[in-house]
């Protein structure tokens, strides 16, 4: 009698039971990015969700009426610019939307360096990076480091763009975060 005892149970715990799908399932969790090209956005599988809905602003918290995509996987490149978040979805609903999502690895390099003239003040620019918190600027008067990137960086900086005081450089950026600083694109350099 024991052995059946454990056959039914192994039988048991081996079968899987039908999930809840009367109502909506919980939110996603451990939402983060993986950095790459493109980057990933990943989170952990929720029980009883069919699909998910992933979400994407111009700024936390500020999200379009509509889901951008919809996927049943659980990742999906990111291939904008922008803030997002995912959403677990079934026959009873959609959860709430998931937390913000967290850099994991070095972040993409900042593109599209340029120097922007405002009246008489120059200001060296970028597009922002997905999951960067800060940038590192890099300068250099001959323009040919030697070696690459000049180090230490220069100034750093919380936004994309940097007042530049004095001319006569070539300058560089690179974006950082909590998993590292990005590499910095040779042929994205700015000269004032």
């Amino acid at each position: 009698m024991p052995y059946l005892w454990v056959a039914a149970a192994a039988l048991l715990s081996a079968c899987q039971l039908p999930t809840d799908t009367s109502t909506a399932p919980a939110a996603p969790t451990n939402l983060r990015i993986i950095a790459g090209s493109p980057p990933t956005l990943e989170w952990d599988a929720v029980s009883g969700a069919e699909s998910y809905n992933i979400y994407r602003s111009s700024e936390w918290d500020a999200w379009p009426p509509l889901n951008d995509k919809a996927t049943v996987e659980t990742q999906f490149p990111l291939e904008e610019d922008g803030y997002y978040t995912v959403t677990a979805a079934n026959a009873g609903g959609e959860s709430v939307k998931a937390g913000p999502p967290v850099l994991e690895g070095a972040p993409a390099a900042p593109r599209y360096v340029r120097i922007d003239r405002v009246g008489a003040q120059h200001y060296l620019r970028w597009n922002a990076v997905l999951g960067a918190t800060s940038y590192a600027i890099y300068r250099d008067a001959s323009c040919v480091p030697s070696p690459f990137p000049p180090a230490p960086a220069f100034a750093t900086a919380a936004g994309t763009e940097y007042l530049i005081a004095a001319p006569g450089f070539c300058y560089w950026v690179a974006a950082i975060a909590v998993g590292g600083e990005s590499e910095i694109g040779i042929e994205d350099v700015a000269h004032y």
